[in-house]
């Protein structure tokens, strides 16, 4: 990851632990307008490259632009491919575990489900507008694979949990996360 992340950029790298994934976010789009698909190819494009060439020299990376190829060869056969989001403010790598039991964690019902689902959502907007607090409604929807109109519902109910908020300045704005609302049991 620190051979790939753009320095240019504000933000960390975040890596978040679950029992089913492992969820990898890095500042910065892919350089040189490389794609997935062309990674995948085996085409390449060093950021970093004294970074690279260190790590390659002490023994931490093997400098073959493989990283992503592994990877999808060790999901080959299983159900949950990894998933990767893309943009220019970042890349989402979500790691799926190949032994994770999914009858060890049912929702109850189907609203459970549901409610499951959305939770996941407006957990993501959230951890997108800490990472980049101008991201646009446009750019979360294409990151999510959702419509710009579901983003704005789910931002809809963040903003009534008073969890969020944007504060304008000029024709543009930024988001702001209040981290220390606690939600009142009904």
């Amino acid at each position: 990851m620190f051979c790939h992340r753009d320095y240019s950029l504000t933000g960390d790298i975040k890596i978040e632990f679950f029992d089913d994934k492992v969820k990898i976010f890095s500042p910065g789009g892919l350089p040189d307008n490389l794609t997935l698909e062309d990674i995948k190819e085996g085409f390449t494009a060093k950021r970093n490259k004294m970074i690279v060439n260190v790590l390659d020299k002490i023994g931490l990376i093997e400098n073959y632009a493989t990283g992503v190829r592994k990877i999808f060869e060790g999901y080959e056969g299983f159900e949950k491919q990894p998933t990767y989001y893309i943009s220019e403010n970042g890349i989402s790598v979500t790691l799926f575990n190949r032994n994770y039991d999914e009858s060890q964690k049912q929702p109850n019902n189907i609203n459970d489900l549901e409610e499951l689902k959305k939770l996941e959502r407006s957990e993501k907007i959230i951890f997108m507008m800490k990472e980049n607090p101008r991201i646009t409604i446009d750019e979360m929807a294409e990151i999510l694979g959702v419509s710009p109109r579901t983003i704005r519902r789910e931002i809809y109910i963040l903003r009534l949990k008073d969890k969020i908020e944007y504060i304008r300045s000029g024709k543009t704005g930024y988001w702001v996360i209040n981290e220390n609302i606690v939600e009142k049991e009904e």
